[in-house]
């Protein structure tokens, strides 16, 4: 929490030698991304992990302009099914991979 504060003030009041301001910044890519990130906080859960990490992670590729599919479906799915086998299989952190209608 300290960290978020301290990194609001630093943005909103950048020292005397730092240049430009907020004024350049994208803002609205910025809000949405957080707001993607609340809602992947909120389905996680009930969705599982590999469908919700995989379509916070495609979300967030086309917020941040990325507009050909092959690579956004194959940067996300991959990374999230491999970051779910390293949780799980590595770190032994047990993470339900799909809703709950698909499990056993």
């Amino acid at each position: 929490m300290l960290g978020a504060a301290l990194s609001l003030v630093l943005l909103l009041k950048p020292g005397a030698d730092a240049g430009g301001g907020v004024a350049g910044f994208r803002w609205g890519p910025a809000g949405l991304l957080c707001l993607l990130m609340i809602g992947y906080g909120l389905t996680v859960r009930p969705w599982g992990m590999i469908p919700a990490t995989s379509l916070f992670l495609i979300a967030g590729f086309v917020v941040l302009g990325e507009r050909r599919w092959w690579l956004v479906l194959a940067a996300s799915i991959p990374v999230t099914v491999f970051f779910w086998a390293l949780m799980t299989q590595v770190l032994s952190v047990h993470v339900e991979p799909w809703p709950e209608f698909l499990r056993d």
